[in-house]
């Protein structure tokens, strides 16, 4: 019996000490091409870690425009998360950079199916994003990353044919050209384009003499833009 009781004892004792960022702790699909990337910039020894935390996705979108890439995530609900745990994740990932998003839930919410003890004690959601610098993007063509149209563009357009930009790294080709995120390229240099043979359609048009123009969809009105390559 008392056995039992100290295995519960030393249960409870790891579940209050336990650190959320670590057990919530997932790494992306594409963690392992970024560990073994030589442009990627992990954290170095003795380098301290940044914490920052943010208001949405819409500036999380403008550290990945930088160049920043995220190696996984942590989401959880908490009512205290502190920055050193967080800062032990990323010490166990080699991440220098952790991005937070904390959103206070509705007073009324329950963790676990257990009421709060307090009316004074709130609980919050934790999307927190572990991140390295990689500097490949500099040897991409335009400086975007792209995919095929969602549903909800193929319905709106009502075409199947174009890509969206979900991301503009700073100071490329297509952030001088005032290419945006959310932009929907339909065509290079009056040739239709898609996921599949877009990068090829590009590589073919910039190696001639012409210069490089985009047909754009932004805001149900298409455009024609043209873009000077080179970084």
């Amino acid at each position: 019996m008392k056995k039992i009781l100290f295995a519960l004892l030393i249960f409870s004792f790891q579940s209050v000490f336990a650190n959320p960022y670590m057990e919530n702790y997932e790494f992306t699909e594409e963690y392992e091409d970024i560990r073994n990337s030589k442009d990627t910039k992990f954290l170095k020894p003795n380098e301290k870690v940044t914490v920052r935390y943010i208001d949405g996705v819409e500036e999380y979108f403008n550290y990945l425009s930088e160049g920043y890439v995220a190696l996984g995530f942590s989401n959880f609900v908490s009512n205290s998360a502190s920055n050193q745990e967080a800062i032990e994740q990323a010490k166990k990932v080699k991440a220098p950079l952790v991005l937070i998003i904390k959103t206070l839930l509705d007073q009324s919410f329950n963790i676990n199916n257990v009421p709060k003890q307090s009316t004074n004690q709130l609980f919050y959601n934790f999307d927190a994003a572990f991140l390295a610098l990689d500097e490949s993007y500099k040897q991409t063509t335009l400086g975007i990353q792209f995919s095929d149209l969602p549903h909800d563009l193929v319905k709106k357009y009502q075409r199947n044919t174009g890509i969206l930009v979900f991301l503009v790294y700073k100071n490329g080709p297509a952030y001088r050209s005032n290419i945006l995120r959310d932009d929907v390229i339909t065509q290079i240099n009056g040739r239709e384009v898609w996921k599949d043979n877009f990068s090829t359609i590009l590589n073919e048009e910039k190696s001639k003499a012409t210069p490089l123009k985009l047909t754009v969809i932004r805001d149900s009105t298409s455009k024609i833009i043209p873009v000077t390559l080179g970084w």
